[in-house]
């Protein structure tokens, strides 16, 4: 790389650092229907419906189930601060300073594994034992939360791959007319 091409790539990089550290934080309702948070939003509901299967279920104290509800209780957590931090546009302001797309690629395929052995712990004890449906039913949703957070690792390696910062695109349309 010559030196003026180099010199003119990093002013253009100070730039940008300079402008994204500048930028405020604020709500974006239209990050609210993009597809990482909806992502997030469905993790989230996932979670929560598995946990109350749990609690439903007629013994809620065996080891399976105290598994599955403590992967599903730290997925909510977890998804929720994703979440604000996609709607107020914090994780902007944190890429500089963690690879953040990295981080979350590495907690979603761990929490894919985590729920794959948790769904399989809860179906297999709830298919052993009479009077323990609700188990299986946590079990199901626990793969549904398996696949969630399967696409969600995928779509983090894929940015972390293409060195994208999942972040709110701006939706404008061009008009144009045909010149006659």
């Amino acid at each position: 790389m010559e030196k003026g091409m180099a010199d003119a790539y990093m002013a253009q990089a100070a730039g940008d650092a300079a402008s994204s550290a500048t930028r405020s934080v604020f709500f974006d309702r239209t990050m609210l229907t993009s597809k990482e948070v909806l992502l997030k939003i469905a993790e989230m509901v996932v979670c929560v419906i598995g946990t109350i299967c749990v609690a439903c279920a007629s013994n809620p104290y065996v080891s399976q189930a105290g598994f599955f509800e403590f992967v599903a209780s730290t997925g909510i957590i977890i998804a929720i601060i994703l979440a604000v931090l996609y709607v107020f546009h914090l994780r902007e302001k944190l890429a500089g300073l963690l690879r953040l797309n990295v981080v979350e690629m590495f907690y979603a395929g761990i929490w894919c594994f985590f729920f794959f052995a948790a769904s399989t712990a809860c179906v297999v004890h709830g298919s052993s034992y009479m009077y323990q449906e609700a188990l299986i039913a946590a079990g199901f949703f626990g793969y549904i939360a398996m696949v969630l957070y399967g696409i969600d690792a995928f779509l983090m390696f894929h940015a972390w791959r293409t060195a994208r910062t999942m972040t709110a695109e701006p939706t404008t349309q061009q008009v144009t007319t045909p010149a006659y």
